[in-house]
């Protein structure tokens, strides 16, 4: 099972590189077959590969992403987070007044 450098395995569908610079993600693994209701045709439901063969923006094989716009995205959601749990303690003290 490969992982990532903290060991954890990694989801499905993503791998390390080979140089270990980036990773690859089969953007067809990220796809399900739960379709909306809106999916639905004369009481049918559309199969998956058909609704995915009739999208134009379907993605076909693998997608390199580096890991420095990975870690970039990281410290992005770090900062949100952070911003967030400073809004959750300032909500709770609001409520506990």
């Amino acid at each position: 099972v490969p992982s990532a450098t903290d060991g954890e395995p990694l989801c499905v569908g993503l791998e390390r590189s080979q140089s270990g610079s980036s990773f690859v993600l089969d953007a067809n693994s990220l796809r399900t077959g739960n379709l909306p209701p809106q999916r639905f045709s004369k009481g049918k439901a559309i199969g998956a590969q058909e609704a995915y063969a009739s999208n134009s923006k379907s993605v076909s094989g693998m997608l390199t992403i580096p890991v420095t716009a990975l870690q970039d995205l990281k410290a992005e959601l770090y900062s949100f987070d952070v911003e967030t749990q400073q809004d959750v303690c300032r909500f709770r003290l609001r409520i506990a007044e």
